[in-house]
């Protein structure tokens, strides 16, 4: 209980000081008063959409503010909308997390297991499969990938969806393009991970004692094989919801991607600040699983 109460604390540490540097970079990105005038404004127009935006203050005090705001579940309205920023990123989250649910469950499904049988047919043509694939999912940019597959699949074939949302046929063209590099990644270091645990001298043990094969690497190999896989998988997600951005505008997929970008292009800086905080909470809930699910495949390991 301790453990977790200190990593609840990290967590709320961690999302208030990713906050805090989002809100000093995109005020250093420049004033949007601009940006919802015309040119021809006079100063005196321009002032006055300075103070209904708050932007005539100084930083500290809107800094302050800000904080004072965000403890309370109010991240301020969004510029271009004129509606409150948090719910606007939260109603997009659905179909992000749809999506990076998908390529989760794609590395668990296809990455581990090829992994495995990678490590323990090496040399083998599965092998060689299984390091093709790992070095082409880290190879291959996002956005070509998500071209040829709207070519091939959604254009020529007819199989997918290519822009929208709706149901899982929609899904499925931005979940393989984005959980290509995290499924690559992860083949390889459960591939690296069973290769340094296969030849083992507890593993040789268990089978001179005749144990099945299955049962060796399920039982003895495999958990400590994947303690590795699983930091990676929680750093993964991370990644998976930051590089929603450019897969979501490959496929115009109205997620949370979409939506900061376009925040980001009209510097409606609350949305892009919602944006952050909802992917920096989520990461740190994953990140934080993750750790406490270690003590459970792992018993020896204890958290002082």
């Amino acid at each position: 209980m301790a453990f977790v109460l200190r990593r609840l604390m990290q967590a709320a540490l961690t999302v208030f000081a990713t906050l805090t540097v989002v809100f000093a970079l995109v005020h250093v990105s420049g004033n949007p008063v601009g940006l919802y005038l015309p040119v021809t404004a006079s100063s005196e127009q321009v002032r006055t959409m300075e103070h209904l935006l708050g932007f005539d203050r100084p930083l500290y005090v809107q800094y302050a503010a800000y904080v004072w705001s965000a403890a309370h579940g109010d991240l301020g309205a969004s510029f271009s909308q004129s509606l409150p920023a948090l719910p606007l990123v939260l109603d997009r989250l659905p179909n992000t997390l749809y999506v990076t649910l998908f390529a989760l469950g794609m590395m668990i499904v296809v990455a581990i297991p090829l992994g495995i049988a990678s490590a323990t047919r090496s040399g083998s043509p599965l092998d060689f499969l299984g390091s093709g694939v790992a070095v082409f999912g880290q190879s291959v940019p996002v956005f070509w990938l998500g071209l040829v597959l709207v070519l091939v699949f959604g254009v020529n074939l007819k199989w997918f969806p290519t822009f929208g949302s709706g149901g899982l046929r929609h899904v499925v063209l931005p979940g393989v393009t984005l959980g290509t590099y995290s499924m690559g990644v992860i083949t390889r270091l459960v591939r690296s991970s069973m290769l340094d645990t296969y030849h083992s001298d507890y593993l040789r043990t268990a089978r001179a004692k005749g144990l099945p094969q299955a049962r060796v690497i399920l039982k003895h190999a495999l958990p400590n094989a994947i303690l590795p896989a699983l930091t990676m998988i929680g750093l993964q997600v991370a990644y998976l919801l930051s590089g929603a951005i450019v897969t979501e505008q490959v496929f115009s997929y109205p997620g949370m991607g979409q939506l900061v970008l376009q925040a980001i292009n009209a510097r409606d800086f609350n949305v892009v600040q919602s944006f952050v905080m909802v992917v920096a909470a989520v990461t740190v809930l994953v990140n934080t699983t993750t750790d406490i699910t270690y003590s459970r495949i792992d018993p020896r390991m204890t958290y002082g």
